[in-house]
């Protein structure tokens, strides 16, 4: 219990060090594979966090879609854009920084920085679940966490692989485009609508 407790305390600080930008948050993580992989099982284990954050708040216009079903097809669009990130990464360490060991320092950190998104996006949702904020309230929260998401991933890619700073910025930029493609094209796959929010609340 106390080897779980002296693992895991640390790599939670230096989470929540990198959300708020500090770069000495970095230190706390080896960067090995096998800390990769057990980053893993750690996000593995708020899966039924996410479950219930899905239930409580839906897509918009997935409201008439089941809780599983969303959950199903918002796994695989995890699953799939993972996969065009690692690309990008790969491919961005290989070609340009020259240095790929690092990637899965990357993953380390992003796993346990994810971590700490799902409890405060459970806060919000419950609020939601409650009638306490309006769905435009939590569609703006969701937006300002997405985008505050990508401003850490700029900033750990930038201090990990160590690009100039515009190189950071640009793959930061691609990957969250291609989040966003790969979303809509899979939801409308699955016949989900795709709605804007500038749609509901424009």
């Amino acid at each position: 219990m106390q080897n779980i407790k002296s693992y895991i305390l640390p790599r939670i600080l230096g989470a929540f060090e990198i959300a708020i930008l500090m770069r000495q948050g970095l230190k706390r993580f080896d960067g090995t594979p096998k800390e990769t992989l057990l980053s893993f099982w750690i996000l593995a284990l708020t899966t039924p966090l996410s479950y219930l954050a899905t239930d409580i708040k839906k897509p918009l216009g997935a409201e008439d879609f089941s809780t599983s079903y969303i959950f199903t097809i918002d796994t695989i669009v995890s699953i799939v854009a993972f996969i065009i990130d690692l690309l990008l990464i790969y491919g961005f360490a290989k070609y340009v920084t020259k240095n790929t060991e690092k990637i899965w320092l990357f993953y380390t950190v992003g796993n346990w920085v994810s971590v700490i998104f799902i409890p405060l996006a459970i806060i919000f949702y419950y609020f939601k679940f409650n009638g306490l904020i309006e769905l435009k309230t939590i569609e703006d929260i969701n937006i300002l966490l997405t985008l505050y998401g990508y401003w850490i991933a700029g900033f750990v890619i930038y201090h990990i692989f160590r690009p100039p700073w515009e190189l950071a910025a640009a793959l930061t930029l691609g990957v969250l485009v291609m989040g966003q493609v790969i979303h809509d094209a899979i939801y409308r796959l699955a016949s989900i609508p795709v709605v804007d929010y500038m749609e509901v609340f424009g």
